[in-house]
C-alpha cells in the first residue's frame, strides 16, 4: 500500500512536533519513517496511523530521531567542506590562479607602502579592514538566500556561520601576528602580509562560489518543493 497525502502530512506534523525544522533532516527522517509506517500498516491494516508512527519512533531508541539528525548534520557539514575545497582547488589549478597572483602582488605592494608611509598604520587595523571588505563583498550576495532559508535549511545555516567565523579569524589572526613580526622580523613581514591579505580575500571569493553551489544543489534536492 501507499500512504496518502494526508497520512504523509500527519507524519510530517509528528516530526515537526519533535522539534525538527530543517528540510534536510525532515526529509531524511520522513523517508525512513514513512517506509516503516507503511510496512506496519500493510502487516496490520487495522492499526491506526498514530499507533504505527509511535511504534516507529520508539524503534529509533531512547534518543528518538535525535541520533538520526546528528548523522545528517555531520553529512551536510562534510558536503559544505568538500564544496569549499573543490572551489579552492579550481582557484589554484585553473585560470583563476591569476587572481591569486594579483592578490599576492597587491598585498606585497600595500605592505611596502605601509612601511614607507610617513604615518605608519597598524597591520592589525589594515587586516581588520581587509576582513570587513571581504564581508562587504560576500554578505550582499548571500544575505537574500540566508534570510529566506537559514531557519529551514541546515546547509544554508552552516554557510552563514562559516561566513561569520572565517573572515574574523583570518583578519584577526593575521593582524595580530603581523604586528608582532613588524618589529621582530621586518624583512619577512611583507611576504607574510601578502599571504594573509590573499588568504583573507580568497576565502571570501571561495565562500561565495561554494555557497552558491551548495544552495543550488540543496534547492534542487529539497527547497524547491516548499518554495
Amino acid at each position: 500500500m501507499s500512504l496518502s497525502k494526508d497520512q504523509i502530512d500527519q507524519i510530517k506534523a509528528f516530526i515537526h512536533s519533535r522539534g525538527f525544522k530543517h528540510i534536510e533532516v525532515e526529509t531524511e527522517i520522513l523517508d525512513h519513517v514513512a517506509s516503516a509506517v507503511e510496512k506496519k500498516l500493510e502487516e496490520n491494516p487495522k492499526k491506526s496511523l498514530e499507533k504505527a508512527i509511535q511504534e516507529v519512533h520508539a524503534s529509533f531508541g531512547v534518543f528518538g530521531f535525535a541520533s538520526f539528525e546528528e548523522g545528517i548534520i555531520k553529512q551536510t557539514s562534510k558536503q559544505v567542506g568538500n564544496e569549499v575545497l573543490k572551489v579552492l582547488y579550481r582557484y589554484l589549478t585553473s585560470w583563476r590562479i591569476v587572481i591569486v597572483v594579483v592578490l599576492l602582488g597587491a598585498g606585497y605592494f600595500l605592505s611596502q607602502q605601509v612601511q614607507q608611509s610617513d604615518h605608519p598604520t597598524s597591520y592589525h587595523l589594515i587586516m581588520l579592514t581587509v576582513g570587513i571588505l571581504a564581508c562587504a563583498y560576500s554578505i550582499p550576495q548571500i544575505y537574500p538566500i540566508s534570510k529566506k532559508w537559514h531557519k529551514k535549511s541546515l546547509v544554508v545555516s552552516q554557510l552563514t556561520a562559516y561566513c561569520a567565523f572565517t573572515f574574523t579569524v583570518f583578519a584577526q589572526g593575521f593582524g595580530i601576528l603581523l604586528n608582532g613580526m613588524e618589529t621582530s622580523n621586518p624583512v619577512s613581514v611583507h611576504y607574510f602580509f601578502a599571504f594573509g591579505f590573499t588568504v583573507t580575500i580568497l576565502s571570501a571569493l571561495v565562500y561565495v562560489d561554494a555557497a552558491k553551489a551548495c544552495y543550488h544543489r540543496t534547492y534542487e534536492q529539497y527547497l524547491r518543493f516548499i518554495d
